[in-house]
Parts: structure tokens; C-alpha cells; sequence
């Protein structure tokens, strides 16, 4: 055979081996988007778990953010691995721009104290690092990955360099327009991928349970006297949590943006008339409106000329939550009316309490902030329209049509929707219980996380894994070793540079269409 023909054999057997990858590449994205992703199962629990317990300990990072979403995706991250069973300590790296507001989620934390601190209760020990700073090489990288860490939520594409770790997971609250990610130190061994992307993740929210205290004053107390910038809201939230119960009660954030007035104005209005809708058949009684965002002293003057020009200045009082007088306010709540109670700034825990015990749809803003409503299974609304991938096509028109109203000061669309969810029956309360329904089926995403990456952080525990390339077969959800793993295993390189190309023109829409704002 001539050096021609065996040059045209050549360029003929590329080429239907390039043809062969193509197809292999369409049919493995048919065949995953019709993998119904079922909940993480204990068998993926229990490769999390064993992940987990193959390091001394395990870091967390703290990255510069507008409001505390990522915050918040964090210290949830750390309370999954401790629910999963680890018990080593956590070093925890807060950049100096944010610690003021990671003290308000870490009970034990000061903002203002040294740069390194130890917080027993959390087995922790917290870290000031500018994590923005360039970091020089620390040399060849081990063939073990012997450092973990792990970061809730990140724009900026922070490397395990900056906390001196081999491998950083990276979780993303549901939907973010950078999805979960490994991200592998760049001087590591070989045969460790500098970043591996886990798209089918997406979508998959955190779960957790709202707090649920005995003794809701002693939780107050407890929780806000650990942070000292909010200890003077200890004994104020204490007497607003004594009375949620003997009143109808609904908390609002997100309103700290240019039309936060307007929307408290719009909501009051519709509340009251909601009221007096629930007067035809039962007894009403007073409405509580817990408030957690800031309006600032222009705003409350601004939103006061909104109630007096409704006529409903007689029907609404405001106090704040440390004024002296919040005790008797409370008590003497008449029925027909409401009092908004500045708030301002909580912990976490307080935050997920407040949202779980408003018996009126609460309002909320931010990725995060959807995605705890939507596994409590309860009515919400949102500030302004969005896009979640945590949310049914149906619910997120229900929320952007709700919006809506919200912002043309449709306070009478707004009663009949709280009448209309209070109804167990009714086509919006179902909207609502279905996309909870489907989100639990979802699984956790840290757990599933964790076990989706453990065979690249732990090779050495899984020998099989050739023919495993998704936890899909380590929690054997399908056969193992069929056509569709082993081509699975022969384009994964593939899929990771089509997924690159899909979270990056993410990305690129989000930026053109995000409004800026705080995210929870």
C-alpha cells in the first residue's frame, strides 16, 4: 500500500471517527435530557459521607458579593456536611470587605475582631484573606488530592490556590449563570481535569428545614445576642415572635430598591383589603408585617405621602423593632389593621423563621430566597420578575404576573391572590405545591455534589470508574457498563467543553438582563 492510500485511509478513518463522536454527542444529549434525575438516594448520601471522611479537614471560602446570597449558600454547604456526618474542623476564609455581613450568619463570629478567630460551637476557625489578591505558585501539585474546600456561591472564579487547597467545590445556588464546578489546582498531577462542570446539577436546589424553636423569644435572644452589631434586637424580636401567633402575619424583603416604597405602599393596601374580604366570613383580626429590608429616612417619608394620598394613614402604624413602645403596640393591634415593624438586618435563622411563619404569602428577592420558599411548599411573592431554574414554567409566570401588579399598584389583584392561596384547592395553590413537590424529588444539591464529584477527588475509591461517569451509576440508577455509559465515558471530554459553552452564553444573557440589586 502506497504512502498515498494509507494517508487517504488515514483521513477517511478521522473522519468517521469524528462523525462517530458527533452522533455519540447528540444521543448522550437525548439520552440526559430524558434522565428524569431523581432524588439523591442514601447510597449517594453515603458516597458523600465517605468523601467527606477522607479529609483531615475542610475549608470554606467567603468571596466579595453584593448582599449575603452567597453568604448564605455557604454556611448552608457547612451545615449539610456536618448533617452528612463530618466531624473535623472547618477553616473558614472571609475576604475583609464582607465580614460584617458573614457575622450576621455565623453566631460567634465578630466583625470587628481579629483577623483570625476560633469559634468552638462550629468546631471553626475563621481566616481574613483577601481572596481577590494574586496568590504565587506553591509548586508542583500532589498526585493525592489532599485539601478540600468548598465555596456556596461565586462570581469571580476563585482557584484552590487562595485557600490552599487541592480541590474547590463550587455549589451555585440553583440557577445561577455559573453552574457547579470542581475546580482542580492548576499545577496538580495530570491526570486531574483543571475544572470539571456539572450542568445536570443546574437546577437541583439546597435542602433544608425552617428552624422550628419550642421557645421562640429564648431562640430570638439566642440568636441575636451572639452577634454583637444586633444585640440590641434581642429583646424587640423576642416580643414580635410572642405575638406572631395571636395575629395574621406577613414578612416582606426585598424592597430596598428605588421602588421599595411604592411596593410597601401597593402591599399595605392590598393586605388591608384582603382584610376586609375576610371580614364577610369570619372575624378578622390585626396583620403584623415583619419588614427586613432598610427603607432609609426618605423613603418612609416618601411611602407615608403614598398611605395618606390611599386615605389609609388611620388604618396603618409603623414602629421599629427596638422602639420601647413595640410591647404595647402589639398588644393593642386592632382588628382591620396592620403595623409594619422595622426589622432591618436578622440572621439566617431568624430570616428562614420569619419567611416560614408568615401566614400571608411572604414577598422575598434574590435566587436563594426562592429557592428556601420553594421547599417550604408555601404561597410566595417576588419584588420584581426573575428567572429560576428552580421554579415550573407555570409558577414563574404566576410570580412575574404577580410582580407585575406589584409594580402598577394593583392592590386589588394582589387581595384576590391571597384569597385565592389560602384555598388548598385552588389552581394557584396547586401551581405551588407541585413545583415543591417536583423540587424534592430533585435531591440536595451539595449531597449529589459531592457524590457526582467524588470519583475525580477520589479516584482511589472507586475502581470502576471507567464506567460510571455520573451518579446515576453510583447510585445505581441504571445498568451499569451499558452503550450509554461507555459512550458517556468516551465523550465526557466532550460534554465538558459543551457545557463550558453553555454556561458561559448563560452568562452572556444574564448579564444583558440581570437588574442589579442585593441577591439572598
Amino acid at each position: 500500500m502506497t504512502r498515498v492510500s494509507r494517508a487517504s485511509w488515514l483521513a477517511l478513518l478521522l473522519k468517521l471517527q469524528l462523525v462517530w463522536v458527533l452522533a455519540g454527542a447528540l444521543f448522550l444529549s437525548a439520552y440526559a435530557a430524558d434522565d428524569p434525575n431523581p432524588v439523591a438516594t442514601a447510597e449517594e448520601r453515603r458516597v458523600a459521607a465517605l468523601v467527606l471522611q477522607q479529609f483531615p479537614e475542610i475549608s470554606f471560602a467567603f468571596t466579595k458579593a453584593p448582599g449575603t446570597g452567597h453568604f448564605a449558600s455557604t454556611v448552608l454547604a457547612m451545615k449539610r456536611v456536618r448533617e452528612l456526618g463530618y466531624l473535623g474542623p472547618f477553616h473558614l476564609y472571609i475576604h475583609p470587605e464582607v465580614r460584617s455581613a458573614v457575622a450576621k450568619l455565623l453566631p460567634g463570629y465578630v466583625s470587628t475582631g481579629a483577623e483570625e478567630q476560633t469559634i468552638s460551637a462550629l468546631n471553626s476557625t475563621t481566616h481574613t484573606l483577601d481572596l481577590d489578591a494574586d496568590f504565587p505558585a506553591r509548586g508542583p501539585g500532589p498526585r493525592k488530592i489532599q485539601r478540600l474546600g468548598i465555596v456556596g456561591g461565586d462570581d469571580h472564579g476563585l482557584y484552590p490556590d487562595a485557600i490552599g487547597v487541592d480541590a474547590l467545590l463550587v455549589v451555585q445556588p440553583p440557577g445561577w449563570f455559573r453552574g457547579p464546578e470542581l475546580r482542580i489546582y492548576r499545577k496538580g498531577a495530570p491526570i486531574y481535569p483543571h475544572k470539571k462542570s456539572f450542568h445536570a446539577l443546574d437546577r437541583v436546589p439546597f435542602l433544608y428545614d425552617a428552624p422550628n424553636p419550642q421557645d421562640p423569644a429564648a431562640f430570638a435572644k439566642y440568636e441575636l445576642l451572639a452577634v454583637p452589631s444586633l444585640a440590641n434586637k434581642a429583646e424587640g424580636m423576642a416580643t414580635l415572635l410572642s405575638a406572631l401567633g395571636h395575629h395574621d402575619v406577613m414578612t416582606l424583603y426585598g424592597l430596598s430598591y428605588a421602588s421599595g416604597p411604592a411596593k410597601l405602599a401597593t402591599i399595605s393596601e392590598a393586605v388591608l383589603k384582603w382584610m376586609s374580604q375576610k371580614a364577610k366570613v369570619t372575624t378578622p383580626g390585626g396583620t403584623i408585617v415583619p419588614l427586613i429590608s432598610q427603607l432609609n429616612e426618605k423613603e418612609w417619608e416618601l411611602f407615608q405621602l403614598l398611605v395618606d394620598g390611599k386615605g389609609l394613614q388611620s388604618q396603618i402604624q409603623v414602629v421599629n423593632l427596638v422602639d420601647p413602645h413595640l410591647p404595647s403596640v402589639l398588644k393593642n393591634l386592632a382588628p382591620g389593621t396592620l403595623v409594619i415593624v422595622e426589622v432591618g438586618s436578622v440572621t439566617q435563622n431568624l430570616w428562614n423563621y420569619l419567611m416560614a411563619r408568615s401566614s400571608l404569602p411572604p414577598l422575598v428577592a434574590g435566587v436563594n430566597g426562592v429557592n428556601y420558599l420553594s421547599m417550604l411548599g408555601k404561597p410566595f411573592l417576588t419584588s420584581m420578575r426573575g428567572s429560576s431554574e428552580s421554579l415550573s414554567p407555570q409558577l414563574q409566570s404566576l410570580l412575574d404576573d404577580m410582580s407585575d401588579r406589584l409594580m402598577m399598584d394593583y392592590a386589588e389583584r394582589i387581595a384576590n391572590f391571597f384569597t385565592k392561596v389560602s384555598d388548598p384547592l385552588s389552581r394557584e395553590s396547586t401551581i405551588f405545591r407541585t413545583n415543591h413537590q417536583q423540587n424534592l424529588i430533585l435531591g440536595d444539591k451539595v449531597t449529589r455534589l459531592l457524590a457526582e464529584s467524588g470519583p475525580t477527588i477520589c479516584p482511589y475509591l472507586f475502581p470502576r470508574r471507567s464506567f460510571l461517569g455520573s451518579s446515576r451509576a453510583i447510585s445505581d440508577r441504571g445498568q451499569k457498563g451499558t452503550l450509554s455509559h461507555l459512550v458517556s465515558w468516551w465523550l465526557e471530554p466532550i460534554q465538558v467543553v459543551r457545557g463550558e459553552l453553555i454556561s458561559r452564553w448563560k452568562s452572556l444573557i444574564r448579564s444583558m438582563t440581570d437588574l442589579p440589586g442585593s441577591i439572598r
